[in-house]
């Protein structure tokens, strides 16, 4: 089941047991975590492994040119 969640000014959607996504967000938006490598770095696209109470993951964060609203990817 997928459940809606509001962090700060976001809305997230996650699975019914997917708590750790909402505090790796929480992390991301507090400057809160250890970049271990950076795969792209341009405008409107950043890719990096990130080191996380949880293990390693691969954050992507895009920001669509024409749009204001930015998107969080697992």
């Amino acid at each position: 089941m997928i459940i809606e969640k509001k962090v700060k000014n976001y809305t997230v959607f996650v699975k019914k047991d997917g708590e750790k996504y909402i505090e790796i967000f929480k992390d991301f938006l507090s400057y809160n975590h250890q970049v271990i490598k950076v795969f792209r770095n341009i405008e409107d696209t950043k890719v990096v492994l990130i080191n996380t109470n949880y293990g390693k993951y691969i954050l992507k964060v895009f920001s669509p040119k024409v749009k204001n609203t930015e998107r969080f990817f697992k």
